[in-house]
């Protein structure tokens, strides 16, 4: 984001979702990863856009004093709305706004540098981006970035990487809680300051349930 305005796609279900969202986002570079969707390669393809594939792991190191500094109404982020309107909206955020959001963030949840994130909220929309991502970060803290979201992998990730709060939907709060009590481990060995519930609301059953197992 400080040398280019990016825009994260949401999971294709074809080739033309995939091509119409680009065209929406006026994308002149497809970035992606160890495992591209195939639905978005041939979008590229199809648009004519360069497909650069980015491994962050085989990447040489750079000084941070040879970046371009990004100025704080640049726009570093574009996001696509849902569910208000038939079409997406193009949504763009400056670094300004991102900034604004990360620091609300830290300081509403008190975080601080021994604090360390389980990112488990989708890195497409808003809240995995700026709270579960950039907010721990700017902190201090770290970040555990889960590829998969199943919930065997995330108690896992409760017990071996330690974090110290973790943020989701009620419905995957509570997925994790049904698989902790199948594991017969409770309580369960973990590090957690707090659970964080968030797009919907939380059921007063669900939290004193939560509360009780953790």
């Amino acid at each position: 984001m400080a040398v280019a305005t990016v825009a994260p796609l949401t999971q294709a279900r074809s080739r033309e979702i995939a091509e119409e969202d680009l065209r929406r986002l006026r994308a002149t570079r497809v970035v992606v990863g160890n495992q591209p969707p195939p639905e978005v390669l041939q979008a590229a393809e199809a648009l004519g856009l360069d497909v650069i594939a980015f491994d962050p792991f085989r990447m040489p190191a750079h000084r941070a004093g040879s970046l371009p500094l990004p100025a704080s109404d640049d726009i570093a982020l574009v996001l696509q709305s849902s569910g208000t309107t038939s079409r997406p909206k193009v949504i763009p955020l400056s670094h300004a706004n991102i900034f604004a959001g990360a620091c609300s963030v830290v300081e509403v949840l008190a975080l601080d540098s021994e604090d360390r994130a389980l990112a488990a909220m989708p890195m497409v929309h808003i809240h995995g981006i700026v709270a579960t991502l950039l907010a721990p970060l700017l902190a201090g803290g770290s970040v555990i970035c889960c590829r998969e979201r199943a919930v065997k992998q995330l108690v896992t990730q409760l017990t071996s990487l330690r974090p110290t709060w973790f943020s989701a939907s009620p419905p995957l709060l509570l997925a994790l809680a049904d698989e902790v009590e199948r594991s017969e481990e409770t309580p369960l060995a973990c590090d957690l300051r707090f659970l964080r519930s968030v797009t919907m609301p939380l059921a007063s059953f669900a939290r004193d349930r939560l509360e009780a197992l953790f």
